[in-house]
């Protein structure tokens, strides 16, 4: 009976950790979620005026300079939710529909 309890003990260890596992990778995946939206909003909105010009045969460094202006708005993005999720909520975030 001991033996069993201990079994099941281990069991749920490991079914926790892969609840948080699964938990941490969500919380990545809405990371990126967010982040796309916001480059989606960005473009519709037409301040990301200078990506379109990507498209065509335009100077590679503005394209390069694009493409790194919407790194960089993404990663800021993803700092910003990680930031509010560890320090708000107790490490739940906010909920998503």
């Amino acid at each position: 009976m001991l033996s069993r309890l201990q079994e099941l003990k281990k069991e749920e260890e490991a079914l926790l950790k892969i609840k948080t596992n699964l938990q941490d990778q969500l919380n990545r995946l809405k990371v990126e979620e967010l982040a796309l939206r916001s480059m989606i909003m960005t473009k519709e909105d037409g301040d990301d005026d200078d990506s379109d010009s990507c498209g065509q045969a335009t100077e590679p460094i503005e394209c390069t300079a694009s493409v790194l202006r919407m790194e960089i708005r993404r990663h800021m993005i993803a700092d910003h939710w990680l930031q509010y999720q560890s320090g708000t909520n107790g490490g739940s975030g906010p909920r998503f529909r």
